[in-house]
């Protein structure tokens, strides 16, 4: 049987005048958080991707063309 989810076992818990507390995590579980994210962050993008506007895409690339060219400058700056 799987252990239940809980707020409290995510978050910790805040008790009035005494504090928050944060629950300790183990190397093994801050790996499987690390996969679920990475899972979540692929189906994101996915489904970003099949709903995506023809003017939603243009702005995307133009962003991405104003990050290479600021990734560059600093490159740059970097080389003297």
């Amino acid at each position: 049987m799987r252990p239940r989810i809980t707020w409290d076992r995510i978050a910790g818990t805040i008790r009035p005048r005494r504090g928050a507390t944060v629950p300790e995590v183990g190397a093994e579980r801050v790996c499987e958080m690390f996969e679920v994210m990475a899972e979540l962050e692929a189906m994101c993008g996915r489904l970003a991707a099949r709903r995506i506007t023809p003017g939603e895409q243009l702005a995307l690339q133009e962003a991405h063309r104003a990050c290479e060219a600021a990734r560059d400058e600093v490159e740059a700056a970097l080389r003297g």
